[in-house]
């Protein structure tokens, strides 16, 4: 008997494996038709399909071992010192949300110093947390040193990726908001550290205040402007390793891990100094210590979950209103369909509840008090289509037509479509076709073990940002998809641990293909994202703004002498905005000026200051504004820039330097 169903047990192993070996080749067909443009996306749903039905037949086979509950720690009531921590943190997150939304007239809370204010923030949230949670100072559990080193060299390859070429985009990448906040951060002591830094981008300046101090240590460049973002794009990856080893597996926790240290959309937010890349590292942070609040019961867990989500709320609008919501939904989809793994009771999520409210208030005081909406950016008329086109969805076809224009693209742009903003931009989608296919593997198997914590909240968080992405103008932009970066590396790491462990017998055997497979996607997702994608991005950048390049002449203008008075002759209207603003920041000493080709003339060259150097730059075939500079200066021969432009890209750099006297002479004159 027992011989017999330890056959049986084999075979439905073998027949397992044979069955998932047969999902992995047609996954793989689907993320290739997918991307195959000369071929219509229906055939790679199809595809998709059926290898979806293969791996449900493949988890039906397989035997499978039912989980036990888990035992959940004791629920200990506080001791006074923890209220007492809990009540000083409350009590300076409120002095830091007084402070922030004080009227004109209690002018002594105007003089807190932004760094008095990021202390506060700071010492708030960890004594809330600590308070909350009910911690004690005691020996740390003791941790596997080897997994430590491993998530440690990861992490070291993540931040050496985000910094290696980080100023290779030598263009803002829409950066220049953030970088009118850190100059008024750097430039003024009291700044209202949670107050909006703009109309539109209606943010707090805790990011702009982290650049600021990026600046000051790696200089006014690209290199510090966008140095925050690469060390907290870097941090997720870590927090990835947090989540996956909460919900999943050391493996799957592993191989995210990498996935997303090497993953190219990924890398290229946070390799811009916008504030997005900070959403998914506070969001995934969260979602880790809630799961593994509701895996073991621990307070502090649930503490430490709060605060990570009430600090979702200082970024930007994705994370504002994706992770809160995500959180309530999973919590409220485990405690109805996810018994048999978790036991939830609502005095530990309370706490979370009370954390993440407590840390979240100051922000959301200080926006009622300035008047800036929660969502500033949604409200705007460029995001959500107006009450015409939902009207629209009743009539004859409306249905069909919004779902085949924004509800597929929002899924197929995971494995299909190219980006539609220049912000990631290039020819592919996010995910590689190797890489895609292991995404749409994980995808499915999370959808037919949907009853698991980890498995549900993937789905959860996949789905949302498919739903919201859905309803807006555009759901093909890369900016929308950041929040969600984690959990397609997480599905991807799921796909490869648990596909393998279904084909191939024995640890040992699943741990030699895991480990170079993931080492090997990894590896091309980083060659791809420096050898293919970033120099086809900064062609496309160029090409789709249609002129030349304002900001190229700025960064060539950085070694003149303070007081050069800097001239852009085009024959288009130039955006005066982004390369002055380039200028102020990376050099305030220098002088900018736009002239239209067609209005420069004789007399305007006349009125040019005298006793200082001016730089002209021209369009290289421009020959009646180059011929006119030679009548009126003293020019040095043409420059080009060293960046790789094409001439059809880049202004020809003049150079007239001062001549004591001559100068002066020549430009009365207008000639020699």
């Amino acid at each position: 008997m027992i011989a017999s169903m330890a056959e049986n047990k084999r075979f439905r192993n073998g027949l397992a494996g044979l069955l998932a070996l047969a999902a992995v080749g047609l996954m793989s067909a689907a993320a290739e038709t997918f991307r195959q443009f000369d071929r219509p996306a229906l055939d790679g749903f199809v595809f998709m399909l059926a290898g979806g039905a293969v791996l449900a037949a493949a988890l039906r086979v397989q035997p499978r071992n039912e989980p036990s509950a888990v035992e959940l720690t004791p629920f200990f009531p506080l001791e006074d010192t923890h209220r007492w921590l809990a009540g000083v943190g409350a009590a300076l997150l409120l002095l830091l949300a007084v402070v922030n939304a004080a009227p004109p007239d209690l002018s002594a809370l105007h003089f807190v110093t932004t760094h008095a204010q990021f202390a506060m923030l700071c010492a708030g949230a960890a004594l809330v947390a600590s308070g909350l949670g009910g911690f004690k100072l005691s020996r740390p559990a003791a941790l596997d040193r080897r997994e430590l080193l491993v998530v440690g060299a990861i992490t070291a390859l993540a931040l050496a990726l985000r910094f290696w070429q980080l100023d290779a985009v030598r263009v803002l990448v829409d950066e220049l908001n953030f970088v009118t906040a850190i100059q008024y951060v750097r430039a003024a002591p009291y700044v209202k550290l949670l107050e909006p830094f703009s109309s539109i981008t209606a943010f707090p300046y805790l990011f702009p205040y982290w650049q600021a101090m990026a600046v000051d240590i790696f200089g006014r460049s690209f290199i510090g402007l966008r140095a925050a973002s690469a060390i907290l794009g870097a941090l997720t990856v870590p927090a990835v390793y947090a989540l996956g080893r909460a919900l999943f597996d050391r493996r799957a926790a592993l191989v995210a891990t990498l996935l997303l240290a090497a993953f190219p959309p990924h890398l290229n937010f946070s390799r811009i100094g916008i504030n997005n890349i900070a959403d998914p590292l506070f969001g995934t942070l969260a979602l880790a210590f809630l799961g593994r609040g509701m895996l073991s019961g621990r307070r502090g867990d649930y503490a430490l979950g709060g605060v990570m989500l009430g600090l979702t709320q200082y970024f930007y609008e994705g994370g504002r209103l994706l992770f809160p919501a995500l959180a309530v939904v999973w919590l409220a989809a485990c405690w109805l369909f996810g018994r048999r793994h978790i036991r939830l009771e609502m005095r530990r999520v309370g706490v979370a509840v009370l954390a993440a409210g407590l840390v979240a208030f100051p922000v959301y005081l200080t926006l009622a008090a300035s008047g800036a909406s929660v969502a500033a950016r949604l409200n705007t008329r460029y995001v959500l289509p107006d009450a015409d086109y939902w009207r629209a969805l009743l009539l004859p076809g409306g249905l069909q037509t919004h779902v085949e224009s924004r509800v597929l693209p929002a899924f197929l742009f995971y494995v299909r479509l190219p980006d539609t903003s220049l912000f990631y931009g290039g020819s592919d989608a996010l995910l590689l076709p190797a890489l895609a296919a292991a995404f749409l593997l994980g995808l499915f198997y999370a959808l037919w073990r949907a009853r698991h914590p980890g498995f549900l909240l993937l789905l959860l968080w996949i789905g949302c940002v498919w739903l919201a992405n859905s309803l807006l103008l555009d759901s093909t932009q890369s900016p929308r998809y950041v929040v969600v970066f984690p959990a397609a590396a997480l599905l991807a790491a799921v796909g490869i641990t648990r596909l393998a462990a279904m084909i191939v017998p024995g640890r040992k055997l699943q741990a030699a293909l895991i480990a170079p497979l993931a080492i090997l996607l990894a590896f091309m997702q980083a060659n791809y994202y420096f050898n293919d994608h970033l120099p086809f991005y900064n062609r496309q950048f160029r090409q789709i703004l249609g002129y030349r390049d304002g900001q190229d002449a700025v960064l060539r203008s950085l070694d003149f002498l303070p007081g050069t008075h800097i001239h852009i002759i085009s024959d288009d209207i130039l955006p005066g905005d982004y390369i002055g603003g380039l200028l102020r920041f990376m050099d305030g000493d220098l002088q900018l000026e736009f002239l239209l080709s067609g209005d420069l003339t004789p007399a305007v060259l006349r009125q040019m200051p005298t006793g200082v150097d001016h730089a002209f730059y021209v369009a290289p075939d421009d020959m009646r504004v180059i011929g006119l500079l030679h009548e009126y200066f003293f020019l040095r021969p043409p420059e080009f820039s060293p960046y790789g432009l094409l001439m059809s890209e880049q202004f020809a750099l003049y150079y007239a330097p001062y001549v004591p006297g001559l100068s002066e002479e020549r430009l009365q004159r207008g000639g020699p």
